[in-house]
């Protein structure tokens, strides 16, 4: 069985989680979880943005694991990733839906991002198994 960690989830995150893997991955929780708690009232869409591919990885792992539907947006013109999160936890209405992402470094970096992130989730440091 695997352990997860509930603290390190988002709110409102169904099901045992487990999270860490320094800095990075946790600063990007925490914005994500204030962006969340920010609205929690409204059942509108919440929008978070970051400008940095691996911390976009970062947070599609982070939301994927923890129940959010969101759609990411990827603009070659802007360097950003604009995320719109949505509150509603209806198993019939999950999704997640990421824009392509043409440059390659970018596209690299980002999905180093999400698997760093997933190995956190996982409590496995690089190349450890459990």
């Amino acid at each position: 069985m695997v352990k997860i960690s509930k603290e390190l989830l988002l709110p409102s995150a169904r099901g045992p989680r487990r999270l860490s893997f320094g800095g990075r991955l946790s600063s990007c929780r925490k914005s994500l979880k204030e962006a969340i708690n920010e609205q929690v009232d409204n059942l509108l869409p919440i929008q978070w943005y970051t400008d940095d591919p691996y911390n976009a990885g970062q947070a599609v792992t982070l939301l994927e694991v923890s129940g959010y539907s969101f759609d990411v947006y990827h603009d070659k013109s802007d360097s950003g990733y604009s995320f719109q999160i949505m509150t509603s936890f209806r198993e019939k209405m999950h999704f997640f839906s990421i824009s392509p992402i043409k440059q390659s470094l970018d596209r690299v970096s980002f999905e180093q991002g999400r698997y760093d992130s997933l190995m956190e989730l996982l409590d496995r440091k690089s190349g450890e198994q459990k």
